[in-house]
């Protein structure tokens, strides 16, 4: 059955010649006709500017509503509209209230949407997170499941998973160390290893048969001891008839000694430079492929490195291990990269310098997130820093480009080395996220943003202008995280665009 118009509750009629135009608009309302209704409403305002009404319908065809009573269903704000502020300007008295209900309606509809966006979010972070810890293959795996369970605090039994990974943790150590110690004992025939394999398993305790396994390693050692002895009387008889063929040979070894210097420093580094060489050929000619071949041989020898890494990344293929593995120090990212992954460099623990090309547009979430690295030069080009990409480096200084856009959440936490430092917001930034230098305060002294009007933050639903007074351009940071107490992950500072 069609709803009657006079059903639509509304301000009240001015006019007489004015009341079939106005009946026709909510007509065409409810065939959703949105045009024609705006229309009509459009042609009443032209007899009668102040009816209340004409805006109400001319409100409802913008959002698309057959009647006024649909506007308390809504999910999305609609106060801000022109249409609506006339509406409340000229309406009575119990219009206005009605209008005032529906508000209310709105902005409860809204509330439980975030609510349960916040929920389903960390039902995820928990999902992801049990199945991380399931299939752990290492402590490192077990220790991200464990971050995230932690952050999701009270959820579910989060804390008790909390307490789950870190025995866990402690299981997979302990393994682990039973583990190098039995290869030692089995394997070694060195006292210090066998020593180290020993005191290992004493401080296991009741790890499995670590009791028996120390036993074991003291009888080697005394074994290996006795051995030792008679090798070395027997080798003590020797030793005369030796020294006359060590007098002897002492021309010949002089000679091969010399050649062995003259080939490590002068001929092996000749031919791993011209190796080298072509490899770098090879590179600038876009065969990475070929280069990486001759590169994995040369191995630290010079910039080999360096190289290799750029060539694995040009291939889209991790280089983490080449950085651990060979304690890297610094790194050029080559030009034609415009994404760092997610956590591409993350725990390089010995990287302090990177090299960014121009052309990079994005840096993923936790891309050298606990380096050290001590300072970085962003791109003109970079658009967007992901969540705790930086969190856990050294960094004395930052300088960000002019293109950069968005700034995530803990982006840069507990990631500046001292205090008095100044960070410059660039005008082109439109999003900062929560604590995008860390929750202590003190690690710098201001921000300084070189556009500041138009910034907002949002904070558990609501948005509001930023209290920026910025009379020289900065604000202190202490003030400013005091008027943003962010206490939810939703929490963020934007500029709208225009």
């Amino acid at each position: 059955t069609k709803t009657v118009v006079k059903e639509t509750v509304v301000s009240g009629v001015q006019g007489g010649n004015i009341a079939p135009l106005l009946k026709r608009a909510f007509m065409f309302l409810e065939d959703s006709d949105w045009q024609s209704a705006d229309e009509y409403c459009e042609k009443v305002l032209d007899m009668d500017p102040e009816c209340a009404d004409a805006y109400l319908g001319k409100l409802l065809a913008k959002l698309k509503l057959n009647k006024a009573d649909l506007l308390a269903t809504q999910c999305r704000e609609f106060y801000n509209e022109p249409e609506y502020k006339k509406y409340m300007r000229f309406a009575d008295e119990a219009a206005a209230g009605k209008m005032e209900e529906y508000k209310a309606a709105v902005d409860e509809n809204i509330r439980k949407k975030q609510e349960a966006e916040e929920l389903r979010l960390k039902e995820e972070i928990y999902r992801n997170a049990s199945s991380q810890m399931e299939r752990a293959e290492g402590v490192e795996d077990v220790e991200q499941a464990q971050r995230k369970f932690h952050r999701l605090g009270n959820y579910k039994d989060a804390k008790a998973k909390v307490e789950e990974c870190t025995e866990l943790i402690k299981e997979i150590k302990n393994q682990e160390k039973y583990t190098e110690a039995y290869e030692v004992l089995c394997g070694s025939t060195s006292i210090n290893q066998l020593m180290a394999a020993k005191t290992a398993f004493l401080e296991l305790g009741d790890f499995e048969d670590s009791a028996e396994l120390a036993e074991a390693c003291e009888d080697k050692i005394n074994e290996i001891c006795a051995k030792s002895k008679a090798a070395r009387l027997k080798s003590e008889k020797k030793a005369r008839i030796k020294l006359i063929l060590k007098i002897t040979a002492a021309a010949v070894i002089a000679i091969a000694i010399t050649m062995l210097v003259l080939t490590i420093t002068v001929f092996v580094p000749n031919q791993k430079r011209g190796r080298l060489d072509e490899a770098k050929s090879l590179y600038n000619d876009g065969k990475y492929e070929e280069a990486l071949v001759i590169l994995e041989e040369l191995g630290g020898f010079e910039d080999a490195l360096d190289y290799r890494c750029r060539c694995l990344m040009l291939l889209d293929r991790p280089v983490t291990n080449i950085i651990q593995g060979f304690e890297m120090t610094s790194l050029t990212v080559p030009r034609g990269i415009t994404r760092i992954e997610n956590g591409a460099f993350s725990g390089c623990g010995t990287l302090e310098t990177v090299t960014l090309p121009e052309g990079l547009l994005y840096i993923g979430d936790s891309a050298f997130r606990d380096c050290t690295l001590k300072s970085i030069n962003f791109p003109d080009s970079l658009i967007s820093i992901g969540s705790y990409a930086f969190e856990g480096n050294y960094l004395s200084e930052l300088t960000f480009g002019s293109s950069l856009t968005h700034i995530e959440a803990y982006a840069f936490a507990n990631a500046l080395s001292g205090e008095g430092m100044t960070v410059t917001i660039p005008a082109s930034v439109e999003y900062i996220g929560i604590y995008p230098f860390g929750i202590r305060e003190s690690e710098i002294t201001s921000i300084v943003f070189e556009a500041t009007d138009g910034w907002y933050y949002s904070r558990n639903g609501k948005t509001e202008p930023l209290p920026l007074d910025l009379a020289d351009s900065s604000y202190n940071v202490t003030a400013l995280y005091k008027s943003m107490y962010m206490t939810y992950d939703s929490d963020y500072w934007y500029k709208p665009k225009p």
